[in-house]
């Protein structure tokens, strides 16, 4: 079964991207921006190239930081 990309717009869910397929940029046909209220790009920035992916524990220190952020 082949995972497909949303194609509606969620205007209540940030997304917090560990990979670069759901980003704010077109990225292989598909512009997250255009289907979430906002991406954050957590892969930009924490990419470990060891793993060849973000680890866990960064994409929720992305999340954490997102939401203190956010609730000041």
């Amino acid at each position: 079964m082949a995972i497909k990309n949303p194609t509606n717009y969620y205007e209540d869910i940030v997304y917090i991207s560990a990979n670069p397929y759901i980003s704010n940029v077109n990225y292989h046909g598909f512009h997250g921006s255009k289907h979430f209220y906002k991406v954050i790009p957590c892969w930009d920035s924490d990419w470990n190239e060891k793993l060849k992916t973000v680890h866990p524990k960064d994409a929720v220190s992305a999340t954490l930081k997102y939401n203190k952020k956010m609730n000041r």
